[in-house]
């Protein structure tokens, strides 16, 4: 069973999937959008919401799932990846870019499932070493329109997926896949151990992955929308997810 233990009684016991909320500083709260719980439910995961408040409760945290989605969300402050902020960067929220990148790297340690959405991507690749564009505007070359006028689970653009990776094995060794895409930020040298697997037509990077590590993988675009429409490149990337949960709580619970 996909993302399900069975317990000695004959229960069955959904393995817990930590899920980061934005912040807003302004009305100090906690947002996040339902389609992430419903995403990882469908695949057999408990939902558990992580408020971003200490780095000192990251350790807490982790031993509480059995794998981490990192949501999307506003932008990451420059200063994490050594740049001074520049015309085009949006609203930052520092308390919950500390705590995420923590997160980040004791998952890592503990090889844990990460799966990184959108803002997600970029806190994975900054938390490894790694830079973003922070207006893709300022990229010399041009873009493609990567904030669709859209509905959200509709799919604007295609990507390219590189072959052997373990999204393209996810995507039924698909070579491209039609994908929803809202950021004006992307990545831009990836982080250390970190592979570009996917790329848009315009060459901006739309997935990363860790092929040494058990499940490691950060996409540009929200597959949680696409599953809700019943697109592809949506719903398969959380079973893959909640499979590697299952195998790593397994294995430390």
């Amino acid at each position: 069973m996909i993302g399900f233990l069975l317990l000695p009684d004959g229960d069955v016991r959904m393995i817990p999937v930590g899920v980061t909320c934005s912040y807003q500083e302004r009305n100090h709260l906690f947002r996040l959008k339902a389609a992430y719980c419903r995403a990882v439910e469908k695949a057999g995961g408990l939902p558990v919401l992580l408020a971003t408040l200490k780095v000192t409760g990251v350790a807490d945290y982790l031993n509480m799932i059995g794998g981490l989605l990192l949501s999307g969300g506003g932008d990451v402050d420059p200063r994490h990846f050594g740049e001074e902020p520049l015309p085009g960067c949006g609203e930052i929220t520092p308390q919950r870019d500390e705590v995420e990148i923590a997160l980040v790297r004791l998952a890592l340690q503990r090889d844990m499932p990460v799966l990184a959405v959108c803002r997600g991507l970029q806190v994975l690749n900054i938390a490894c070493g790694g830079d973003i564009y922070q207006d893709l505007a300022l990229r010399e070359e041009p873009c493609l329109q990567h904030w669709q006028r859209a509905p959200d689970h509709y799919p604007t653009h295609s990507v390219c997926l590189e072959a052997g990776s373990v999204l393209k094995g996810i995507l039924s060794e698909r070579e491209s896949v039609r994908v929803n895409t809202f950021h004006h930020q992307a990545v831009r040298k990836p982080g250390d151990g970190l592979q570009s697997v996917a790329r848009s037509p315009d060459g901006v990077i739309e997935a990363l992955e860790m092929q040494e590590r058990a499940f490691v993988l950060g996409v540009q675009w929200h597959p949680e929308a696409l599953s809700l429409g019943g697109m592809e490149g949506g719903q398969e990337l959380f079973h893959a997810f909640l499979q590697a949960a299952n195998r790593y709580w397994s294995r430390n619970h």
